[in-house]
């Protein structure tokens, strides 16, 4: 149905991933890919490796990452 795929942080229910994949999405949850306890940086690098958006309701750490590595890079 979607090209997207979500990768749904530890902070979502996983309940929300089996939803979204009974409606044709592409969803996997932290639980489900036995990377619980990563930290931040790893959580979004999988993501980006497996080609994911990923979901969280944490969006404050993922400012604080973006900004810490866009300040190295922008």
């Amino acid at each position: 149905m979607s090209d997207i795929s979500l990768y749904l942080d530890e902070d979502v229910r996983v309940l929300l991933a089996e939803i979204l994949r009974s409606r044709g999405y592409g969803a996997s949850h932290v639980l489900e890919c036995n990377r619980t306890g990563k930290s931040d940086e790893e959580q979004l690098a999988y993501a980006a490796k497996h080609k994911m958006a990923l979901l969280t309701h944490h969006i404050r750490d993922y400012i604080v990452l973006y900004e810490r590595n866009c300040s190295k890079t922008c």
